[in-house]
């Protein structure tokens, strides 16, 4: 049984949780990340609802999606930005062969996305379990800097089985400056010119009707938004226009993450996972 939360008055009999005894809960606080677990409820004189002692009542993860998803990033980045990228990938093929447990599979991997999208299916690689990436960074030249940025993730991911979303949403407010991991990275900034085109290229074909919601995670102003819609017809021209406007006013150094984590929030991971594997080519 799955308790609704919206706009309901709770009543928390638990001496284990750190609610307070009343609870407010509006449906503003209700995102995709929380995960719901049963409840076991009962009611007293009054008709309040009483969560039982035995269950607890929701959590979320203190990472966001966006963290995880940079930090697989940035290998990505490390390995697809090194000039020994094609001896590195079958250097962790190699590595991982036993965990991937297919031939097939083995010979479809082609880049290092591909093979971090495998590791996760078969569940070595996970936001609560990053180890793998460690073995990954260990091979490549800046390990030193790769495994410091994992060392970060690890020190402020709370496990989703743990993380009170109340106790995490806090401590996430107040460190979200110094943990972020959209980070500045040499990487990108030497990224050639007909990689960077690429990558723009297959956004403006593909982005479709969802240029609107990324040129608003791109933090572009609502009335270039709005001038642009009004300028142009096709959806190919619009979205060619909110790429140039990006570009003009996005970090050298930091826009393929901020880029990355707008598409995530535009729903469009499948175009993550598109630039990804071009960012990994060897052009």
């Amino acid at each position: 049984m799955l308790l609704s939360m919206s706009k309901s008055t709770i009543t928390n009999t638990s001496s284990t949780t750190n609610f307070s005894s009343r609870t407010s809960i509006d449906s503003r606080h209700i995102q995709d990340t929380f995960i719901y677990f049963p409840i076991r409820i009962s009611y007293n004189c009054s008709g309040t609802a009483c969560f039982s002692q035995d269950y607890d009542l929701c959590y979320k993860t203190k990472m966001t999606l966006s963290e995880y998803s940079q930090l697989k990033q940035y290998i990505i980045f490390s390995v697809g930005t090194n000039e020994r990228h094609s001896e590195i990938l079958s250097s962790l093929k190699e590595f991982f062969r036993d965990s991937i447990n297919s031939v097939r599979r083995f010979e479809q991997i082609t880049s290092i996305g591909h093979l971090l999208r495998v590791l996760e299916i078969r569940d070595l690689l996970s936001e609560d379990n990053v180890e793998c990436l460690k073995n990954i960074a260990l091979r490549l030249p800046n390990s030193q800097d790769v495994m410091q940025r994992i060392t970060d993730y690890e020190r402020c991911h709370v496990p989703r089985e743990y993380g009170n979303y109340y106790t995490a949403s806090t401590q996430n407010q107040k460190k979200e400056p110094e943990d972020s991991f959209i980070t500045s990275s040499p990487l990108t900034s030497n990224l050639s010119k007909r990689k960077k085109q690429r990558i723009f290229e297959t956004i403006i074909e593909e982005i479709g009707s969802f240029w609107r919601d990324l040129a608003r995670n791109l933090k572009i102003r609502e009335c270039v938004i709005d001038d642009i819609d009004f300028q142009n017809k096709t959806l190919a021209i619009k979205a060619t226009k909110i790429m140039e406007a990006y570009e003009y006013k996005a970090d050298p150094q930091r826009w393929f993450f901020v880029l990355c984590d707008a598409l995530e929030k535009t729903r469009r991971k499948d175009l993550v996972r598109s630039i990804q594997e071009i960012m990994a080519m060897n052009i």
